[in-house]
């Protein structure tokens, strides 16, 4: 088991240790299930949610002791939380727990995919600012995605350890903030408008229909009952095609992104890049307004 470091990590962010334990148990056992240590995470910095950069947790901080071993926190049969090996191996009970923080690597240098304007409403200190909200989102779960959101308590370098000389971000948690979020319960406009399926290296082509798109999804039906969508592998890059016809002018938009959920009627894709002067580009939240804003008119 590794050992457990940094003993004075962050003291002026910390309670006494006196004060009594604030952690629900059940929502403890819920984090652990979906953020534990060595976790491939992503997130995005405050509000930007057009914006998805990779992390891991590097280590929890409880009681400002650093635990980089999973094996460190212990749990029961149920997994609930029981207590964690802190100095010389000394079990501390959960009811003792006071603080609960976690370590991120820093990946500053990923601002630098950030448009003017998205560094300008980061600030002077940017996405890692002190008392910037970092919001941690795992991997999908039967449908639902674990997402958490954590507030920056500053930069910090591990002294010793595995990852000695690593520049890290702490980070504290709001347990009252983790769900389990409904990808498809997202703001969907829904529809009925022809589209391809361009799978298979973009060899192949299916004709379909677009049944509804909100920011992260959009989902594709077959055009009969007799048909059925083709096989498809969960992440797999695809590319859904379709047209709109806007003040009279036809726009033909091609997303990229990866399949989330199929079945043999229908395909939901995880939306990641449109197609736009010649090359697949990060698909923008002004690009999705604007697909739905023209999807609503051709409703009404």
């Amino acid at each position: 088991m590794l050992k457990t470091l940094w003993q004075s990590l962050t003291s002026s962010n910390s309670d006494s240790e006196d004060e009594a334990a604030v952690f629900d148990r059940a929502l403890v056992k819920l984090f652990n299930e979906h953020f534990p240590i060595g976790k491939k995470l992503r997130y995005y910095p405050e509000t930007h949610r057009q914006f998805f950069f990779r992390t891991i947790v590097i280590a929890y901080s409880i009681n400002n002791q650093v635990l980089c071993g999973r094996d460190a926190v212990l749990y029961d049969d149920e997994g609930f939380p029981k207590s964690f090996r802190g100095a010389e191996d000394k079990l501390v009970p959960f009811d003792k727990w006071h603080t609960f923080q976690l370590l991120l690597p820093d990946t500053t240098e990923m601002e630098n995919q950030l448009d003017y304007f998205t560094r300008a409403d980061l600030g002077r200190g940017g996405q890692f600012c002190k008392g910037n909200i970092i919001t941690l989102i795992g991997d999908v779960v039967d449908k639902c995605v674990p997402m958490l959101e954590t507030t920056v308590n500053g930069h910090r370098v591990m002294p010793d350890g595995p990852y000695a000389e690593t520049p890290a971000i702490l980070v504290t948690p709001d347990f009252d903030t983790l769900v389990l979020a409904d990808r498809r319960k997202k703001q969907r406009v829904k529809c009925t408008l022809a589209a391809k399926l361009h799978y298979a290296n973009d060899s192949a082509v299916f004709a379909c229909t677009l049944r509804d798109l909100s920011e992260v999804t959009l989902c594709l039906g077959v055009n009969d009952a007799k048909s059925n969508m083709p096989p498809l592998n969960a992440k797999q890059v695809v590319t859904a095609e379709f047209s709109l016809d806007s003040d009279g002018e036809a726009t033909t938009y091609k997303i990229r992104g990866k399949v989330f959920h199929w079945g043999e009627d229908f395909c939901v894709i995880e939306i990641e890049q449109l197609y736009r002067n010649d090359k697949f580009t990060k698909i923008t939240l002004m690009d999705i307004v604007e697909i739905k804003t023209e999807l609503l008119n051709l409703k009404s």
